[in-house]
């Protein structure tokens, strides 16, 4: 990497402190999954107690743990959201809508897909099926299109005259054509150079429509 930051590109500084912001959100948003699914289930186990899988077999303790994650994600959605005051309704179900616009919002989730989920794992294949590895698991394609969003948000600012000086700055001047390239490719450089720590290399682009041909032996000997 370069050794001064004034010789980074400002357009470059700016999306690495935005990707910044976006690995901590979503390290946030996997941490939140962990607690409510913990939350969940501590709702069921009495004091002193170890969980008995049958437990989750039960309607009633499905209930509690969904109850208690939901409560959980609302909590962790109005904190992100800046949501300071408690609405008011005259009824359950403008209260239900309301939360679960949060939740699906912070979440990927709404009180309904967590109740199926949960119901649907206990009935295919027990209560020992509903662990907390294989619930992140369920949530993880929340939180890939939330880091695509993302993503895209903060390279919103870049645009086609960047390229260049993008492929420069991540020292793949041989390995990519520039005239084939997007922006959204450019991105993927800069990820990648993060990633690698400084290197981009070969075998990461390979099958990339914008990545260079190598040259038979025959035409390099001409």
């Amino acid at each position: 990497m370069p050794d001064k930051e004034e010789e980074v590109p400002e357009h470059i500084t700016k999306y690495h402190k935005l990707s910044k912001k976006k690995d901590h959100i979503l390290f946030s948003r996997q941490k939140a999954h962990s607690e409510a699914y913990n939350a969940g289930i501590d709702a069921i186990i009495e004091e002193g107690k170890e969980l008995n899988p049958d437990d989750l077999e039960k309607a009633d303790n499905q209930k509690k743990v969904v109850d208690a994650m939901v409560k959980h994600y609302i909590k962790k959605a109005k904190e992100y959201l800046h949501v300071k005051e408690d609405h008011k309704f005259e009824n359950k179900e403008d209260e239900k809508l309301y939360n679960d616009q949060l939740l699906s919002t912070y979440s990927g989730l709404t009180e309904d897909m967590l109740r199926r989920t949960l119901k649907r794992t206990v009935e295919r294949n027990g209560g020992k099926s509903f662990t907390h590895d294989n619930y992140i698991e369920l949530t993880k394609k929340h939180t890939e299109d939330l880091g695509n969003n993302l993503t895209e948000s903060a390279a919103g600012h870049l645009e086609d005259e960047h390229i260049e000086s993008i492929v420069k700055y991540t020292k793949a001047e041989d390995l990519v054509d520039v005239g084939k390239m997007k922006v959204g490719h450019a991105v993927y450089l800069l990820d990648l150079f993060k990633e690698g720590k400084g290197a981009v290399t070969k075998e990461r682009l390979k099958g990339m429509d914008y990545a260079k041909k190598e040259e038979k032996k025959e035409d390099a000997k001409k």
